[in-house]
């Protein structure tokens, strides 16, 4: 039965060819649409579930509370982890991760290959006991325990040994040689899988934290967020549990520790200072806090992305079941004689679930060929990595053939009734069910073609706009043309000379250094209070040197840059408009402020200037209050900010890299550009323009095949009515117009639903930056451009081919 259900599908598929050539390419366009989105979904939603046990997995957030502000940290002081685990039995281990400087290494087999590596984070020997399902050599309980120890991943182990081992187990015991000479042994004591790319972590070495002293390691201070901190609950109750004994015992915690360290009531420091647990796996999708590991992605996206996948799949299969019902003319007979000869309403309605499930099934594999090449296109065009292809996963394949069931269901269940509910005596007598009976079914459908691919074109507008809007906006400095190098102190007391060397080229306009730049999203904060008042403000802070104001082109508003030689700038501060504001300042410059009043670093400078508001974190946020100190020793890694002459790039990278080499020939230079960096902090919604980009396209393509196919059956149907017109008088232009004008009516109401929808949404989603564009007139009036072009595009062909054929054809017909 089956089998001739099968071959009754195939002849009428060939028998309808246009049709089906519509119905599979639009279902194949949809379909690819929604398998690729769900991919990248499933990727999303998938980050830091490779741990095990990862649903017992836990980061420690902070929250700090200065005056009607608050600042969100993704890290914790150094001792909380400790107290976690002596405090809170419902934890069962705690490590700290640090990221302090990068390294320069070589292997001890050959001293001449030499890395710089940028990726490297320092941890406490209890890191395997919460990330514990990574390292494949060594012992995890003492991997991280001996000072001048080190944990490689497979690649690095690769890029130090590759060609010399042939099993990674023989590596622990051996070194790695550490800093400018390589007189630092450093002894692997582990190799650990590479961290996936669907990971907040994005390390490829770690050391030991016991390296550093017991002054770093066993720090006591509590007003310093700086560590990244992970908890292991118990497995003996489930997390949610948990989760609310742990809350009121750190708050306990805030006020036996923190309080008598910061010298204020228990009272008031649990009011300031609040520690909170993030499930891992939540932290890509759900956190967006000071000093993240790397620039997070938002949960939002993931609901957009979602529903933009299924109204592109629910226009395909709206197309399916326009053309499905606009065909019940023509297979009307075909239902009546299989009526009469015994089949069963059940059996007619198999047969045409059958042939939608064939255009699904046959739809699918052009589908997958479409998202793979979508894979490769996405990941090297855009910068989209799939941690998890295809058919990595059975569950996913599960998915993609429920996909394909729904679909065909969905797309041939309704047609399948529409066609088999005729009366065999009526279709039989040449009286087939009316086209305009099933018209406004269709009209409806038409509609929401219209409004989902209208409201794409108008989003896609709005995005790009907000997109250009950040990458054009004046930040307060010129971001263009700025190279960084990380210079975690290679070259310290050589400092003039070296920006000596670069400035003598004409490539190279100007050089600085400071422990801070834009987008760094690291900064510190400290305690700021004018001398003279009570209490102090929360600033965030970090030091410059006399050419970082020049350097960044940022706009001095009142007194001056700091001065190179100046003994009072050794003790000044540059202040931002908005640090003015918050410490209440009238007249600045002058003003002395003491800098973390009552701690052991305790000191009092003078405010030489003060610059405009520029942006050093995400438009996500309002400009906030900074102080720029001078830039003196150093105690933390520390830049080098080099504007290069416009054009001259190439040139000027050589430059600096001559230059580097000449001051320091055993440490290789990296480098990044400022703009970049800016860039990745809202790679999110760049990401988002260049989906709805793409998928409008999509939409519009399928909502275009639909109405080509729909306007060629209306146009068969209405082919005797446009005859008669033509005899009786009509044009050529009248009938083109009849023709198009329920179309044209059906793309109004489309576009007015559309407007009202988008409109609301978009103004919520903008609201969402401190810094935002406004809805344009244009962006509404380009989706009519577009909608007119699909229409005319798609439409005109079958309309004007009616009107100029010879009505005597179509009238002789009966």
């Amino acid at each position: 039965m089956l089998k001739n259900y099968i071959k009754i599908a195939v002849r009428n598929i060939i028998r309808h060819r246009l049709y089906a050539f519509i119905n599979t390419a639009g279902l194949s366009v949809g379909l690819a649409a929604f398998i690729f989105i769900s991919l990248y979904i499933y990727n999303e939603t998938g980050y830091d579930t490779f741990w095990e046990d990862h649903d017992h997995i836990y980061r420690v957030n902070a929250a700090w509370t200065w005056g009607e502000g608050e600042s969100r940290y993704a890290t914790a002081p150094p001792p909380l982890a400790g107290r976690m685990v002596d405090e809170i039995p419902e934890i069962a281990s705690a490590t700290r991760i640090f990221k302090r400087s990068d390294f320069t290494l070589r292997p001890e087999t050959n001293t001449s290959r030499v890395f710089r590596e940028t990726n490297v984070y320092i941890a406490d020997q209890n890191y395997f006991k919460v990330f514990s399902n990574r390292l494949i050599h060594g012992d995890p309980e003492t991997a991280l325990t001996e000072p001048v120890s080190i944990v490689l991943s497979e690649s690095a182990a690769r890029r130090y040994f590759g060609a010399e081992i042939d099993d990674m187990g023989e590596l622990p015991g051996k070194h790695v040689l550490g800093g400018k000479d390589g007189s630092t042994a450093w002894k692997i004591t582990g190799i650990i899988k590479d961290i996936p790319a669907n990971s907040h972590q994005n390390f490829d070495i770690i050391v030991s934290m016991s390296t550093f002293g017991p002054a770093f390691s066993n720090n006591n201070n509590w007003a310093w967020n700086i560590m990244h901190t992970y908890v292991r609950l118990n497995k003996n109750q489930p997390p949610t549990q948990a989760l609310a004994a742990v809350s009121e015992k750190l708050n306990r915690i805030i006020q036996e520790h923190a309080a008598p360290f910061m010298g204020t009531s228990a009272e008031e420091t649990e009011a300031d200072i609040a520690y909170y647990l993030q499930p891992a796996r939540s932290i890509h999708l759900h956190s967006r806090y000071l000093r993240e590991m790397k620039p997070n992605s938002d949960i939002t996206y993931i609901y957009i992305f979602g529903g933009v996948a299924v109204l592109i799949l629910l226009i395909a299969c709206i197309n399916f079941t326009n053309l499905a019902t606009a065909l019940s003319v023509k297979r009307a007979r075909e239902v009546g004689v299989r009526k009469v000869l015994g089949s069963s309403t059940s059996r007619l309605v198999f047969q045409f679930l059958t042939e939608s499930l064939i255009f699904s099934f046959a739809a699918t594999a052009l589908a997958l060929g479409i998202v793979e090449l979508g894979m490769v296109i996405f990941s090297i065009g855009f910068e989209w990595h799939f941690v998890n292809g295809l058919f990595d996963d059975p569950g996913f394949g599960l998915l993609i053939l429920a996909i394909t069931l729904a679909t065909g269901i969905l797309a041939g269940l309704y047609p399948a009734f529409v066609l088999t509910g005729f009366k065999p005596v009526t279709v039989l007598k040449g009286k087939a069910v009316s086209y305009s009976r099933k018209s406004d079914l269709r009209n409806v459908l038409v509609i929401f073609q219209f409004t989902a691919s209208i409201g794409l074109i108008i989003s896609t507008g709005v995005i790009s706009d907000q997109l250009k809007f950040m990458n054009n906006k004046h930040l307060g400095f010129d971001r263009e043309n700025v190279v960084i190098i990380e210079n975690d102190r290679e070259i310290e007391e050589e400092r003039a000379r070296f920006r000596e060397a670069l400035t003598v080229y004409p490539e190279i306009l100007s050089a600085c250094f400071s422990t801070g730049i834009p987008a760094l999203d690291q900064f510190m904060v400290r305690d700021y209070t004018v001398e003279g008042s009570s209490g102090g403000v929360g600033l965030r802070w970090f030091e410059v040197d006399e050419h970082f104001v020049e350097t960044l082109d940022l706009k001095l508003v009142a007194g001056n840059s700091f001065h190179s030689g100046s003994s009072s700038d050794s003790l000044g501060i540059i202040l931002n408009q908005a640090a003015v504001k918050e410490l209440g300042l009238v007249h600045p410059v002058g003003e002395r402020i003491v800098i973390n009043k009552g701690e052991n670093d305790e000191r009092t400078v003078q405010v030489v200037g003060v610059v405009e508001d520029y942006h050093f974190e995400s438009l996500y946020n309002r400009v906030r209050p900074l102080g720029m100190e001078f830039l003196r020793g150093y105690t933390f890694k520390d830049y080098i900010s080099i504007r290069i002459a416009p054009g001259k790039t190439r040139e000027a990278l050589e430059i600096i890299k001559r230059t580097w080499a000449a001051f320091e020939p055993q440490v290789p230079v990296t480098y990044r550009f400022l703009d970049e960096d800016f860039d990745a902090l809202h790679r999110s919604e760049q990401r988002l323009g260049q989906l709805f980009g793409v998928f409008s396209v999509l939409a519009v393509i399928i909502a275009g095949l639909g109405l080509f196919g729909l306007a060629a059956y209306t146009a068969q149907q209405r082919n005797k009515e446009i005859s008669i017109r033509k005899v009786l008088g009509a044009n050529v232009s009248q009938i083109v117009l009849m023709l198009l004008k329920n179309i044209v009516l059906l793309a109004i109401a489309g576009f007015l639903i559309a407007s009202a929808i988008v409109f609301f949404g978009m103004e919520e989603w903008l609201s969402s930056f401190a810094f935002r564009t406004t809805l344009r007139v244009e962006q509404f009036l380009m989706a009519i451009v577009v909608t007119a072009g699909i229409v005319l595009l798609s439409v005109s062909y079958q309309t004007i081919k009616s009107a100029f054929e010879n009505p005597v054809n179509a009238l002789k017909e009966e």
